[in-house]
């Protein structure tokens, strides 16, 4: 292994590295089990359906993380192109940011309007941006959610 070769993981590289895979690990632990059990619960229809407002800001950080990551283990002076591509994707990642929670309150609320759900607002909590909206499928299960 020559000189350059050796030099290519320093401290500078592994640091950035190591913080950018913390911050992606991070969100997707957040974000994907959140996601599936709302896409579950829609499907299966299930009595609750909880839209966690806030974590689907998350699905913008991973992906802008993620290109970012890719850009921080490419070399210096190599893959230009892939790097503009790469740069691409993490401001399409930083745009979702702002526009996915939306999308996915457009598509919930279609679906809760289409079959028949209730707004519970006694188990739903709103915290500046970061929202939980809970809805059931009927009064007594938001009253037994209330009381808890």
């Amino acid at each position: 292994m020559n000189n350059k070769n050796s030099d290519y993981f320093t401290i500078r590289r592994v640091k950035p590295l190591v913080i950018l895979g913390v911050l992606i690990l991070g969100s997707s632990a957040l974000f994907i089990p959140n996601f599936f059990e709302l896409i579950n619960g829609m499907q299966t229809m299930n009595p609750i359906i909880e839209l966690e407002d806030g974590l689907m800001h998350l699905l913008g950080c991973i992906i802008a993380l993620s290109c970012l990551f890719i850009i921080t283990l490419l070399p210096e002076k190599k893959a230009q192109s892939a790097k503009s591509f790469l740069m691409a994707g993490s401001i399409a990642g930083i745009i979702l940011i702002f526009i996915f929670p939306g999308i996915m309150k457009f598509q919930v609320d279609e679906f809760i309007d289409k079959n028949h759900y209730l707004y519970c607002k006694r188990a739903s909590y709103h915290s500046g941006k970061y929202d939980s909206y809970v809805y059931t499928s009927n009064e007594e299960i938001c009253s037994s959610l209330s009381k808890k």
